[in-house]
């Protein structure tokens, strides 16, 4: 085996998981459009950790095989860039880790007014504060998962039929290893 032959299987492994992660973070996506009224809603933090965690899982370095090559990373309109950007900047710095500047944490004595609750706390309430995504992100971060799922599978199938003769491969599955 070439070491070309190997990083194209190398390739091939990367965008298949990053199919199937982007695939994921579509299906959160819909769900969070389809039941998410508001951004208080008690599935909206857990859903938008979940399409965050998704997306951008290709894009960071994963052991052992690394990100995405540069060429994924980009996007044709700047409003997909800015998408991009946008939810790995959250990854980075909210999500994946908890940076202070991102994730304060307000303590409220008894007696005080916290701003969220709007009533007088009678005992010590401690909260942390999420940032959040505005609702009318999640129908475009849809639309360009499902472009870069499209741009993948268009690869897959050029890198598959790059590295096996499909006419002679057997009828049952294989594990794609190198």
């Amino acid at each position: 085996m070439t070491k070309e032959y190997l990083a194209r299987k190398k390739l091939l492994y990367k965008l298949c998981v990053a199919k199937s992660d982007i695939t994921s973070a579509m299906t959160a996506c819909k769900y969070l459009i389809s039941s998410v009224k508001n951004t208080d809603d008690p599935l909206y933090l857990p859903l938008l950790n979940a399409i965050i965690v998704c997306y951008s899982r290709p894009f960071t370095n994963n052991k052992p095989l690394g990100s995405l090559p540069r060429k994924w990373h980009k996007f044709g309109g700047q409003k997909h860039r800015t998408i991009h950007g946008t939810l790995l900047t959250f990854r980075h710095k909210i999500i994946a880790h908890s940076d202070l500047k991102y994730r304060p944490v307000f303590i409220y004595p008894p007696g005080t007014l916290p701003s969220i609750a709007g009533a007088i706390t009678a005992g010590l309430k401690i909260t942390v504060v999420d940032k959040r995504l505005p609702l009318y992100f999640f129908p475009e971060i849809l639309k360009m998962c499902l472009n870069l799922v499209n741009r993948l599978d268009i690869e897959i199938q050029k890198q598959v039929q790059s590295l096996f003769d499909i006419q002679s491969l057997s009828a049952k599955k294989f594990e794609l290893i190198f």
